[in-house]
């Protein structure tokens, strides 16, 4: 049954002296589905609209345009551009991993553009050091990111959780263009020392391990494009 955190936490919890026995994880929505919260430099945001320009020229469709769209864009006072919506304000966050941790609880995000990215980061950075050691806090799907945010995943040992079967879904018909962004960095998670993990997101996407398994090595959408190499 679905509950709201703050419902989950308010809650009595049954005790286990049985040490194998632990709390699943408290998970906390930060961005979501098309709105994925993602943030980029104003220079970023140049080319970004460049690129979709192009495109619509060299396809002679104002598709990519609409798809720009979905989204619509602001320009914030630190001068970088937003898109998506984010779900939680940072100190909610901060407060709710704070009293989960407290009881017991793994902490797991869903965040999907590196600004939610970013957010699960700057939470686990407050409350890291009182998370339970039986699991590592971790992030479901990760989908857009940067270097720097890699970096600080490894350096905090929060886990990622990765759908490979969103990977043909994940072509410009359906991504726009951002520059200096890794897209599910499968490989790059590995080489870095992140603990990876897999998971299926049915019925978003197909329950067939094997093939997502196929999708995470090729990384091929169906018209064979490959959505930043590996």
């Amino acid at each position: 049954m679905f509950k709201l955190p703050w419902d989950v936490l308010s809650a009595s919890l049954p005790t286990s002296a049985d040490p194998r026995l632990i709390h699943g994880p408290l998970k906390i929505f930060l961005d979501g589905a098309d709105r994925a919260a993602v943030e980029i430099s104003l220079g970023k945001f140049v080319l970004t609209c460049a690129a979709t320009l192009m495109r619509c020229c060299r396809e002679r469709s104002l598709d990519p345009l609409m798809l720009a769209g979905r989204s619509p864009s602001r320009l914030g006072k630190d001068l970088k551009v937003r898109f998506g919506a984010m779900m939680a304000e940072t100190e909610e966050g901060i407060q709710l991993a704070r009293k989960a941790t407290q009881m017991g609880f793994p902490l797991a995000f869903h965040a999907i553009g590196n600004q939610a990215v970013n957010q699960a980061v700057e939470i686990v950075g407050q409350v890291r050091s009182m998370h339970p050691t039986a699991a590592p806090p971790r992030i479901e799907h990760a989908l857009f990111l940067e270097d720097e945010t890699l970096r600080a995943i490894r350096e905090l040992g929060i886990a990622v959780v990765t759908q490979p079967a969103f990977l043909p879904q994940m072509d410009p018909t359906n991504v726009p263009y951002l520059p200096g962004f890794r897209q599910m960095p499968i490989n790059t998670f590995l080489a870095s020392g992140i603990r990876v993990a897999g998971s299926s997101d049915w019925p978003v996407a197909s329950h067939d391990p094997l093939l997502a398994m196929h999708h995470a090595v090729t990384r091929t959408t169906p018209g064979a494009a490959c959505p930043a190499a590996e």
